[in-house]
């Protein structure tokens, strides 16, 4: 960390103090702070950093433009250097053509101090060598292919998500069509048979008839049969 010049690109005064703070706190051995990001080309191109910081929405020049500038294959050593993405916006194409574009990582505003440390350890440590996309710009290999598949996957987990929604919706409408027809046509509120007004029913179920007839003298049930034994 010591060792890091990192140039920081933010229109934002108040969060290029939060950023200050943060990368001073790690012990950052430069930090570089720009308003605008062609101010912040002009020192690159003299003096390439080790690591950008950037903001996604700035102007004249955005943080996406600057970026594909500096990712131009004809820009190196520039065009090899991490980029970080910060944003207010992290929407799911807004991440999509950060990392389309090259960038290494993107921070969702407010920035966390532990998030970005972990950011930081990050790229010092990774690996993953640069390719040359169609337009001749350079991106980490790799990236495409997998935001490819990724998509892809998207695609069909809200398809399935929609259909799920479709089918949960209409089976909810098919029971309330259901438990209205219950109502209407077995609960019946003239059944003679039924209680009115907290009366007994007037005709037994079929065991209650049972019990009733054997427990009545020469019926059928168990003491009609001890009669006939004696």
């Amino acid at each position: 960390m010591e060792m890091l010049d990192i140039i920081v690109v933010e229109d934002s005064k108040p969060m290029q103090t939060i950023i200050r703070s943060i990368l001073a706190a790690l012990n950052i051995g430069r930090i570089r702070m720009f308003d605008q990001a062609d101010e912040a080309l002009q020192s690159m191109l003299s003096e390439p950093p080790n690591l950008i910081i950037t903001d996604y929405r700035m102007s004249p020049m955005n943080g996406y433009q600057l970026l594909r500038s500096i990712r131009n294959r004809n820009m190196a050593p520039l065009c090899y250097v991490p980029v970080i993405f910060i944003t207010a916006h992290g929407t799911r194409t807004v991440v999509e053509k950060a990392y389309r574009g090259g960038a290494h990582t993107v921070l969702v505003k407010p920035i966390s101090p532990k998030v970005l440390q972990n950011r930081l350890d990050w790229i010092t440590r990774d690996a993953r060598p640069f390719g040359t996309d169609e337009t001749g710009h350079c991106v980490v290999r790799g990236v495409e292919n997998l935001l490819n598949d990724h998509k892809e996957r998207f695609t069909a987990i809200s398809q399935a998500r929609e259909y799920h929604t479709l089918m949960t919706r209409q089976v909810t409408e098919m029971q309330e069509q259901v438990d209205k027809i219950f109502d209407e046509v077995v609960i019946q509120p003239h059944d003679p048979d039924l209680p009115q007004d907290g009366a007994t029913p007037k005709r037994l179920g079929g065991f209650a008839r049972v019990r009733g007839s054997a427990a009545g003298t020469g019926g059928t049930g168990v003491s009609g049969i001890r009669r006939r034994a004696s």
